[in-house]
C-alpha cells in the first residue's frame, strides 16, 4: 500500500531546511501534522570513542 505524504512549510534549522507541515492522505482521510520544533543531533567525536 502506498500512502502519499506531502512535506511543506520548510524553515532553516542549523543550516538545513526542515519541513514543518506534513500532510498524509490515508484511505481518503487527509491528516495534517505540524512540527513544533526540531532537535538536531549534537554528537561529537568524543561520543564515539
Amino acid at each position: 500500500m502506498t500512502i502519499p505524504t506531502t512535506f511543506s512549510d520548510y524553515k532553516e534549522v542549523n543550516g538545513v531546511k526542515m519541513p514543518y507541515t506534513l500532510s498524509v492522505n490515508q484511505m481518503g482521510m487527509e491528516m495534517t501534522m505540524k512540527v513544533k520544533s526540531y532537535e538536531i543531533n549534537k554528537a561529537t567525536d568524543a561520543d564515539f570513542k
